[in-house]
């Protein structure tokens, strides 16, 4: 079996230390199950991801290979890498064989099924599904009659590359092994099924038949209330049909007493799977500019705004002031993976509700930081809860102060993830900037410019209010322009979407700003997205040149 590492796998901005950690542990333990049954993985390495067909034919050529067979992928660059290697293959006289796998269904068929366009609702996309029926059963694991290791590849010029073909260390890749400390999960398939066995057995099965994900609690950091299987599911290493055949497996011992979707657990797979339909048919699903889906509203561009690039690298820091928010930011940066609601607080904070940054920017840094990153779910997250996409109660958004207070009134989870602020009295935890010097100096912080942790880098109360105009303004243009021919409808969707949530949790107030409608928008943060962190995002594995498990 061949596995090429792409530039984009192994470098940032694309990856982070603590993805590529995963990765790797994955690509390991996928080494051994192999060497069990008599055959090996081969690691390849390319400078530049153009070469990944050059590299497959060289290897099939290497160990007398009649036949390619690779997982399909529905990410644009991968369709184009794709292609490429296939093409390759072909002129090398090589059958080509693809499969479609990282999906509960084949994409093509779904899409056959809704007679070429993809349903832009949940509703619409779980009655497609059940037009459809059920997706396969997942395979068995494979046998011992596999084919022999392959003879090992000539070092590259620049004598980087592993000789033999096996997976590197993060520090062959150029990385400090200290800075992906933070992961808390192992790579592996046999680590994904024993983790999703021991959720599915929670008090006899019990907790997944009751399962609603608005319902669970961000700050359960230690045993998180979800299954925490999305970075399985992104890189590959865990099959989602083999998840979901668990799943009603386990729901079906209930005798028909279970949650349903979009709130349950088959309901997170759904989700997944409805973005994933969306990313591989809808034109530049993963930016704003020509993406018929996305309302095109004038954010500011870090990359060509100083002022603009000086609000992402707060955010992006956890400098800004705002504990909440800080303390999201501090988990992902640090772990890879923060709950859906905290993805939620983050998304809203750094777009239309406080630093009106573009979508793009904040979706390129959950890019590098996110374990779990899938290029579908993020792009159509970010969408979402920038209110570009899928949502339009953009008046709605998270009070970076009042939401998070009502679920950790105590602020253990800001504690925890910000020990700069640890010692501050409760009074103060969300709003350290309000206590008084003496009580700064006896927690033995201080705040503001020079000190232990900033000052709000904005005032949440006024920049919120602006931007509900803003967003109003953008929503009438959008109308005006749709009304005229110019644009592609704005999409409405009900229900729950994005990272987990759903249209039944409604965080804390934000503002009081009116909305356009002249009703108070006054502080409801609507959690209205659902739908990341169960089904996973897309790392390395799945995106680069295969994915890491067994069984499909």
């Amino acid at each position: 079996m061949l596995y090429v590492l792409e530039p984009a796998a192994t470098t940032a901005p694309h990856t982070g230390a603590v993805r590529l950690r995963f990765l790797l542990e994955s690509l390991t333990a996928l080494d051994g199950e192999l060497r069990a049954r008599g055959s090996s993985l081969h690691v390849a390495r390319v400078a530049d991801g153009a070469d990944v067909a050059a590299e497959v034919a060289a290897a099939a050529a290497r160990c007398g290979a009649t036949t390619l067979v690779y997982e399909d992928d529905d990410s644009p660059a991968g369709r184009q890498r794709d292609a490429a290697v296939g093409a390759a293959a072909a002129a090398a006289g090589l059958a080509v064989v693809t499969r479609s796998g990282h999906t509960l269904y084949p994409p093509a068929l779904l899409l056959d099924a809704a007679g070429g366009v993809a349903p832009r609702t949940m509703a619409a996309f779980t009655s497609l599904v059940d037009r459809v029926g059920p997706p396969r059963p997942p395979l068995p694991t494979v046998g011992d009659d596999l084919p022999p290791p392959p003879p090992p590849p000539p070092p590259l010029g620049d004598g980087e590359a592993v000789a033999d073909g096996a997976v590197p260390s993060l520090g062959a890749l150029g990385w400090d092994a200290a800075a992906a400390a933070g992961l808390r999960v192992r790579g592996g398939e046999a680590a994904a099924l024993q983790r999703m066995e021991a959720f599915l057995g929670r008090r006899g099965g019990a907790v997944v038949r009751a399962f609603e994900k608005p319902k669970t609690s961000m700050v359960a950091w230690r045993t998180p209330d979800t299954t925490v299987l999305s970075p399985y599911l992104a890189a590959g290493v865990l099959s989602p049909r083999t998840f979901y055949a668990r799943l009603r497996e386990v729901e079906a011992a209930g005798n028909g007493r279970h949650t349903r979707p979009p709130v349950s657990l088959v309901g997170q797979l759904l989700w997944r799977e409805h973005f994933h339909l969306l990313a591989g048919s809808v034109p530049h699903f993963g930016r704003m500019a020509g993406n018929p889906l996305c309302r095109q509203i004038p954010w500011d561009d870090p990359s060509t705004d100083a002022a603009a690039a000086a609000r992402h690298a707060a955010w992006a820091t956890a400098r800004t002031g705002y504990p909440a928010v800080d303390a999201c930011m501090a988990q992902l940066r640090k772990e890879g993976w923060v709950h859906h609601l905290g993805r939620h607080l983050l998304a809203c904070f750094a777009t239309r509700g406080d630093l009106w940054l573009s979508w793009e920017a904040g979706a390129a840094t959950f890019e590098e930081l996110l374990l779990d990153w899938d290029p579908a779910l993020n792009a159509g997250n970010w969408m979402w809860l920038s209110a570009s996409a899928f949502f339009n109660s953009y008046f709605r958004v998270y009070g970076p102060v009042t939401w998070m207070r009502k679920v950790d009134p105590e602020g253990k989870f800001i504690r925890h993830y910000l020990p700069a602020l640890a010692r501050l009295p409760t009074a103060y935890i969300y709003e350290p900037w309000k206590a008084p010097a003496g009580v700064q100096a006896a927690a033995g912080v201080r705040i503001g410019d020079g000190g232990d942790y900033p000052a709000p880098i904005v005032d949440h109360a006024v920049v919120s209010k602006v931007n509900i105009d803003r967003m109003a303004k953008a929503f009438r243009s959008g109308a005006a322009a749709e009304k005229g021919g110019n644009k592609a409808p704005a999409v409405k969707v009900g229900g729950v979407g994005g990272w987990g949530g759903g249209a039944n949790a409604k965080p804390a107030a934000a503002t009081g700003a009116p909305s356009r409608g002249g009703r108070s928008a006054k502080a409801k943060a609507d959690a209205a997205p659902v739908k990341t962190e169960e089904s996973g995002g897309a790392g390395g594995l799945r995106t680069r040149s295969g994915r890491v498990s067994k069984k499909r």
